[in-house]
């Protein structure tokens, strides 16, 4: 599926300075504890769908299940994410936005913490396992955010 959007460079993860043991500067990102929050705006063409929102007991096509499903091979295990709202079945949506919460944790040594993806990189590997699946979701937008920020209750608008 084609972007409908204008592309922009991605704002970094919040940074913060301080010297390593040699006195050396060095940026961290900041994050609560290991996890990052990302917003995350999709666009997706709803025919093939069961509306946004996981269906709880069924077995059936979403668009929260799609975007997880790829989160999860992005990042090896189990991601949720939080919608700020939903649309019904057979529903087309230009910019829904949800967010997500990933600890980046190394694939190579079991146990370590990374620090967070770059928002490009999520939207980028994201996009690969979606349309690797043959989805029809696109993130069009990735961006980090404060562990208070809740999409559901921070929506502005709903249309």
């Amino acid at each position: 599926m084609a972007s409908r959007s204008l592309e922009r460079e991605e704002p970094p993860c919040p940074k913060r300075h301080r010297s390593d043991d040699s006195g050396a500067a060095v940026d961290e990102v900041v994050t609560a504890g290991n996890m990052q929050r990302y917003l995350v705006t999709v666009e997706y063409i709803g025919t093939r769908y069961f509306g946004f929102q996981k269906q709880k007991g069924q077995d059936c096509r979403t668009v929260q299940g799609a975007l997880e499903d790829a989160f999860l091979k992005f990042v090896g295990k189990p991601v949720e994410s939080a919608p700020s709202s939903r649309t019904d079945a057979g529903v087309h949506a230009l910019r829904n936005t949800c967010h997500v919460d990933v600890e980046r944790v190394s694939k190579r040594k079991a146990g370590e913490i990374l620090p967070p993806h770059e928002p490009g990189v999520v939207k980028r590997a994201v996009n690969h396992f979606l349309q690797k699946n043959g989805e029809d979701v696109q993130i069009v937008d990735v961006r980090c955010i404060s562990r208070d920020f809740h999409a559901r209750f921070e929506a502005k608008e709903r249309t």
